[in-house]
């Protein structure tokens, strides 16, 4: 790698530097009703409309994010439920065409907690789970407690705005703009690999996509500027068997605009996943 382009991509990781949580998975422990986590029956009040597909059958819990499990952060509510779902279908809910439109997904912000409702309250609502989507390969193979741990991240390869933000980069360090919108002509062989970062699960951060970034090539889905939760296919040492598994060992994302963030408005959210 010439001293130049070492200039640039450090300078890039500074600009693009942000706040973000690592989401791990947890053994050995069996996640409560509102405890953050990946599948599982979901905390849901009673009185409340459950979530249905276009097809009018139940979504299926896909993640659960308790606020108040999360260190320190100026972004998240202190308390409250973020739960996603998603249908029980061959493409576990999204429309790639449409991804923005939450017809057989679903992001619910309960902004309180009911302590009356219990597992067994909600015994008589029969709400689906993870389980029940064994026969179309749900992502999910098993409820999975998971943990948090603030970190910062950078911006990698995938994310359609790397080349712009390389080019800003290199105006700060006073070293010619790279052209062109393809990393691969700017980068070379493990220099590529190394900027191709960002996997596993995150909650805030930037994307890692096995293909592409759908933003590229649709300028109404780029008010999703900022990446709300990733989940990637995942295999544990005490199990060499995949327990989250997207199409063909592939990652799911889920994004948010950043000033309904703020509000912490979630009633938009574009959602995709791909695989090799």
């Amino acid at each position: 790698m010439t001293e130049e382009k070492a200039k640039i991509l450090k300078k890039n990781a500074e600009i693009t530097a942000m706040d973000a949580f690592r989401i791990s998975t947890v053994t050995g422990k069996t996640p409560a009703l509102t405890d953050s986590k990946f599948g599982g029956i979901p905390y849901w009040v009673p009185s409340m409309d459950y979530p249905l597909s276009s097809n009018g059958e139940k979504l299926v819990l896909l993640a659960q994010i308790n606020f108040a499990e999360l260190p320190e952060n100026n972004v998240f509510p202190k308390s409250g439920l973020l739960q996603f779902f998603v249908a029980l279908d061959d493409v576990y809910g999204a429309e790639f065409s449409t991804p923005d439109i939450q017809k057989d997904f679903r992001v619910i912000f309960h902004k309180a907690i009911d302590p009356a409702v219990t597992a067994e309250s909600l015994a008589d609502l029969q709400l689906p789970t993870n389980v029940d989507g064994s026969d179309v390969g749900f992502p999910i193979q098993r409820e999975m407690a998971i943990s948090f741990e603030k970190t910062v991240i950078s911006m990698g390869v995938t994310d359609y705005r790397y080349m712009d933000k390389i080019r800003e980069a290199a105006d700060f360090v006073g070293e010619p703009r790279p052209e062109g919108d393809d990393a691969y002509g700017f980068l070379k062989g493990s220099e590529y690999d190394k900027e191709s970062k960002n996997t596993r699960h995150w909650l805030l951060g930037y994307p890692f996509f096995t293909q592409d970034d759908p933003r590229r090539y649709s300028e109404g889905l780029r008010r999703f500027d900022t990446m709300l939760l990733q989940i990637d296919s995942e295999f544990s040492r005490e199990n060499p068997d995949y327990e989250i598994m997207w199409g063909d060992a592939g990652v799911a994302n889920f994004f948010i605009n950043s000033e309904a963030l703020m509000r912490n408005d979630f009633s938009e959210i574009m959602y995709t996943w791909d695989c090799g």
